[in-house]
């Protein structure tokens, strides 16, 4: 049972002790009742303490924050297109996102620019470049190649960068080495959910392959710790149903 109080939401302790697997249907009612509220499926975030009371004591969930859970249509491929490997740029694993993407800009970390030095620098470089293209709507959508996770806190992990300052970008691409692992997304999976962007890795030094692109690049802007590369005609990055990802010249 349960019943509003103020910004509370109060279970009896009967129903969580005496019934088994009650605890899920304590989350799913809350669940229920933020998805009335809102109109949509709805994650949340909430504390919890036992408060006594005439009857017995009490289960008091607080709910601290809601989150709509957005739900994108899943067109990812069944496999990769067959495409000659002189027309394939990228080739990566691990991937979100939906199926296909075009991509009219490329966005590059150098590689001689280590994060743990320059994290912040790169940060802000890449957000200033993410405002340049935004002014340009549709025709400034852009994939961000970055060695380390995108997002992170720590600069000796990646790039500590915000979803808002790489809100333009198409999709996000981890280049990871040694031990660490990719962030797939993790650091603002709401936003990328939200906003339908792609989050992909690699590993392999030779998964990139920007020679590739030579014929179709207009022009190249070279900035501290960042490439731009202006294309001639937009790229397709297509995502299978085994989170394979490729990115080619169509």
């Amino acid at each position: 049972t349960h019943a509003n109080r103020r910004e509370a939401v109060v279970f009896n302790m009967a129903d969580i002790r005496d019934n088994p697997g009650s605890l899920a249907r304590v989350t799913n009612a809350i669940l229920r009742l933020l998805k009335d509220a809102y109109g949509s499926e709805v994650g949340f975030e909430a504390s919890a303490d036992w408060v006594a009371g005439p009857e017995g004591p009490k289960l008091v969930v607080y709910l601290l924050d809601a989150h709509l859970q957005p739900k994108a249509w899943d067109d990812r491929l069944q496999s990769l297109p067959a495409v000659p490997d002189g027309s394939v740029i990228f080739r990566g694993e691990k991937a979100i996102g939906r199926g296909r993407y075009k991509i009219n800009k490329i966005v590059e970390v150098s590689g001689a620019s280590p994060t743990f030095m320059y994290g912040f620098d790169i940060a802000n470089e890449i957000s200033q470049i993410n405002r340049e293209l935004k002014a340009e709507g549709d025709e400034g959508r852009y994939m961000l190649f970055a060695h380390g996770r995108i997002g992170t806190k720590s600069k000796g992990e990646g790039i500590p960068v915000s979803f808002d300052a790489i809100d333009h970008a198409a999709v996000l691409a981890e280049h990871i080495l040694g031990e660490s692992m990719p962030s797939q997304g993790g650091h603002f999976l709401q936003d990328i959910v939200a906003h339908h962007t792609a989050c992909t890795s690699y590993t392999g030094q030779h998964a990139l392959t920007l020679t590739n692109l030579d014929y179709n690049v207009t022009s190249v802007q070279e900035r501290n710790h960042t490439r731009v590369y202006h294309l001639a005609q937009p790229l397709e990055f297509v995502i299978d149903a085994q989170k394979n990802s490729m990115l080619y010249a169509p």
